[in-house]
């Protein structure tokens, strides 16, 4: 099956024209989150905020998954005063 897999990055969506060649939409989803964390890597020596996209696309040009990054880097010395330290970070046990 053939898949196009677009990368929007920055605000800038890039089409992918010539496609890929996968065996079912699983392939494809895994070559996208693949992909995704690729174009990623790039915004992590920048320490840049954003968003990384890849939106594939069957031969029909309907999307049919999406694999994405968002990005953040920040010190937790910046919180504001009783701004709380967000869920998704491991806390150590009190035990």
């Amino acid at each position: 099956m053939r898949f196009y897999f677009d990368t929007y990055e920055g605000g800038t969506l890039v089409r992918d024209e010539e496609g890929l060649d996968v065996v079912d939409l699983a392939a494809a989803k895994l070559q996208a989150a693949k992909a995704v964390v690729d174009v990623a890597k790039d915004l992590v020596p920048k320490v840049q905020i954003g968003t990384v996209a890849i939106h594939v696309r069957d031969t029909e040009g309907r999307v049919v998954c999406t694999a994405e990054v968002n990005f953040e880097a920040r010190s937790l010395l910046e919180l504001a005063p009783g701004e709380i330290v967000p869920a998704y970070l491991p806390v150590e046990s009190q035990d």
